[in-house]
Formats: structure tokens, C-alpha cells, sequence
């Protein structure tokens, strides 16, 4: 009886003028069901009237968790499968769809590229013009070091060792975990003359907000928006780099 099924199917998706690649990838996707659902029940023959919610909830998470496909794939299948059971319905193979309400499995954004050479001239070369001690600190320390911004908002003055031919940070990451980060001429510079005009207030946050207290992240980002970058996401340039790197190059990415 399952070909009767695949064979409808197919027919109904090629009358649609669905791609031969497509058809063949919806087929196929019908097929690894029927064989899962086989393999977990015990059950030959496929009834599309006997399947669940339930079934296609595990269904997905066997191809998450025991498959390990990646969500895109994932989602693809399950596209099929939904596509098959509200023809299902129309042909009244079943009564109800039941991936009526299946969720898709949420696709998590690959890490975004940092900004080329050209974009971070233009960022600094904006914030230097606005004469802003403490903001020409934040960016260049933030294009600089490759920080997050929420370590950036993180940083204290005691995380700070800074001298004339070099200096570092110590940053705080997830689950209070520590590393020291190495400051270019240009980051420390920016950092000396800000430490000379930061207002004395009651938090030992590096970077202070107009009411005395850290800055939080929204602040950050409004400060590169304003400069022309509402796309920007990430400034961490040396995400694939080494600390031995790091501490080798850091010096020459200043931007002269």
C-alpha cells in the first residue's frame, strides 16, 4: 500500500510542476519515514490514518538527536511530511493533518564576518570626528581587542594593564571564566585619555554612563549605529586566532 501512497504523491507534486530534484527529495523523505515509523513500532505497511502528533514529534527528534542532521535538513523533511498529510486529507486517507502545528526546528544564524579593512577605517574615522573620549575608547577598543560587547560593557578599571609599549585586559566571559587580551597602540592610547577625563562615579565599570553607572549593551550598539553601521554584529576579528597570534599581531592591526 505504500507505493499507492508514494506514487499519488508523487503524481500530485509533479502536476504542481515541482522540480524533478524536488520530487525525488520529498519522495525520499516519505520513504525514511514510513521506514522509521516501521523500525519503531514493528508495523508493516504505512496507514498515513494511524500517525500521530506524537510520531512526528519523535520523528523530528530522531532526525535531530540520532541522525544529527542540521536543523535546515530537518526542516526539510519535515516540509515533505506535512506536504504529504494535507494531501493525505484531501484524498481522505485521514481525517486530520497531523502536522497541523509541527514546529520547525529553529535555525540558529552562523556566526556573522567581521567588518572588512575599509568598514572599520570608516567606523573609527566616524567616532573620532564626534571628539567623544570615552566613545573613541569603546570603539576602538571593541574593534581592536575583538571583544563581545557584552564583555566590553564588563570591563573594570582593575582589568586594565596598560603602559607605553604595551598592555592587556582581562576579560570576563560566559560562566566567569577569564582571559587575558592583548591592547594594541591605538586601544591603549584611546584608553589612557579617557581614563583622564572618566568621572568619578560609584561603579568600577570602565566605561561609564551619563548617570555615573556601567553602560549596558543597548548603549554600545546605538553608538555604532549612529556611526552608520546598522548591520553590525560582531567586530570579533580574531575569532579563529590563537593567543600566541594574537599577542604577535595585535600590534600591527592598528589603524594607522
Amino acid at each position: 500500500m505504500t507505493n499507492d501512497y508514494l506514487q499519488t504523491f508523487q503524481a500530485e507534486l509533479e502536476r504542481e510542476g515541482k522540480a524533478i530534484g524536488t520530487v525525488d527529495a520529498y519522495r525520499r523523505s516519505l520513504l525514511s519515514f514510513c521506514s522509521w515509523l516501521e523500525a519503531s513500532y514493528g508495523e508493516t505497511g504505512f496507514d498515513p490514518a494511524a500517525v500521530t502528533a506524537d510520531d512526528l514529534r519523535s520523528y523530528r527528534s530522531h532526525l535531530l538527536t540520532v541522525q544529527r542532521h542540521k536543523a535546515a535538513t530537518v526542516n526539510r523533511h519535515l516540509s515533505a511530511l506535512s506536504r504529504f498529510f494535507a494531501l493525505a486529507v484531501a484524498k481522505g486517507w485521514c481525517q486530520q493533518d497531523p502536522s497541523d502545528g509541527l514546529k520547525a526546528v529553529r535555525q540558529i544564524r552562523g556566526a556573522p564576518k567581521a567588518l572588512d579593512r575599509i568598514s572599520l577605517r570608516r567606523l573609527l574615522r566616524a567616532v573620532h570626528q564626534g571628539q567623544n573620549l570615552r566613545d573613541i575608547a569603546i570603539l576602538e577598543v571593541f574593534v581592536n581587542a575583538g571583544l563581545r560587547v557584552g564583555e566590553l560593557v564588563g570591563l573594570q578599571v582593575e582589568d586594565l594593564v596598560v603602559s607605553e609599549r604595551k598592555g592587556q585586559v582581562m576579560v570576563r566571559g560566559k560562566g566567569e571564566k577569564q582571559r587575558a587580551v592583548s591592547l594594541n597602540r591605538d586601544a591603549r592610547q584611546a584608553i589612557e585619555v579617557y581614563l583622564e577625563v572618566r568621572p568619578t562615579a560609584p561603579t568600577a565599570a570602565l566605561f561609564v554612563s551619563g548617570q555615573l553607572g556601567p553602560l549596558d549593551e543597548s548603549t554600545v550598539w546605538r553608538l555604532v549605529r549612529l556611526m552608520g553601521h546598522e548591520n553590525v554584529t560582531t567586530t570579533a576579528i580574531y575569532a579563529q586566532a590563537t593567543e600566541e597570534d594574537l599577542a604577535q599581531a595585535v600590534e600591527t592591526l592598528a589603524v594607522e
